[in-house]
């Protein structure tokens, strides 16, 4: 290294000289790129579960569905116990208002009702009896019709079949002396229908008598 002596007599080198300009030029270079990210840290643990939250309000009704597929047609159900088809009994009320006054040269109230009970086979093979109860002398007594009462001595109505048809038929009411007039209390009416085969079934009863007669509906009823 070379020494020079400056005007203080110091010595210095050539090398430290060179040092000092070195330093004192120095100057800041750019900022550098940015480094590659760096790779993700691992997951941390899962919290503890909160607490149940309140029950929120109810939601509103939602519209409503279309209808649904009609659903099969159901197995056939069982049959049914046969009914009784061979004495059938219709019960009637006889108002005051129900007679109608058929005049000369009747001389006696009619008195008109419908009866699906009342076929052709039982007008042609069976038969129809009549019963007539008045409920202001009895509410258990039946008469066989026509029936005939004498609320005097001298003066006597009966009551009577008058028609029959299939499906309905009519009654009659008449005084022995013509006199027009009716009740003021309702009367009642049984008409009993019997077939062909119930009739033949039975040969010895007598079909005026009601007991009787509602003792063989009674054994066609329980059977």
């Amino acid at each position: 290294m070379k020494q020079i002596k400056t005007a203080l007599g110091a010595t210095l080198t050539i090398a430290g000289l060179l040092l000092i300009s070195t330093l004192g030029s120095c100057v800041k270079g750019d900022k550098g790129d940015t480094g590659a990210a760096g790779t993700n840290g691992t997951n941390g643990t899962n919290g503890a579960q909160g607490a149940q939250g309140n029950q929120g309000p109810m939601g509103a009704t939602g519209a409503t569905g279309s209808t649904g597929a009609q659903g099969a047609v159901g197995a056939t159900g069982a049959t049914g116990a046969a009914g009784n088809t061979n004495v059938h009994t219709t019960t009637y009320t006889i108002a005051p208002t129900t007679w109608t006054w058929l005049g000369s040269p009747n001389f006696y109230n009619g008195a008109n009702a419908t009866c699906a009970n009342i076929t052709s086979a039982v007008i042609n093979y069976g038969m129809v009896a009549a019963f007539w109860q008045d409920p202001a002398t009895s509410t258990t007594t039946w008469y066989a019709m026509p029936y005939v009462w004498s609320p005097t001595a001298t003066q006597t109505y009966t009551v009577s079949l008058d028609w029959m048809q299939v499906g309905s038929f009519g009654i009659r009411f008449y005084w022995n002396d013509g006199t027009n007039a009716v009740w003021t209390t309702n009367k009642t009416l049984k008409i009993v229908t019997i077939s062909g085969s119930a009739k033949a079934a039975h040969p010895n009863t007598n079909w005026n008598d009601y007991n009787q007669v509602m003792a063989v509906q009674a054994e066609y009823d329980n059977k």
